[in-house]
């Protein structure tokens, strides 16, 4: 989420896999997922970018689950209308495989 705020796309899309990735590029109809990162973030103003840098993720947000890979965290309001990422832990290193 903070990346998002910055518009800092690299970052950003550095935490999603693949498929989420190119979900977000199309969902805002841009090139590739950095660009789909600036489209979400150029419109924020000064407020929202100082509310999504304070936003902290705690165990309270996330809803583990015993059998499956794929763990929600549910997320707190923003301006992206974002409800929930889907991670997975691979090779040890977590990624969003989907954004809700």
């Amino acid at each position: 989420m903070h990346a998002l705020g910055r518009g800092d796309g690299p970052t950003a899309c550095g935490l999603l896999c693949k498929p989420a990735a190119t979900s977000l590029a199309t969902r805002q109809v841009a090139a590739d997922c950095p660009a789909a990162v600036t489209s979400l973030s150029r419109p924020l103003n000064a407020e929202q970018r100082d509310s999504i840098a304070a936003a902290e993720l705690t165990d309270e947000h996330v809803t583990p689950r015993t059998k499956n890979p794929l763990i929600p965290v549910n997320l707190p309001a923003n301006p992206f209308d974002f409800m929930q990422f889907l991670v997975t832990e691979r090779n040890g290193e977590w990624r969003i495989v989907r954004l809700d």
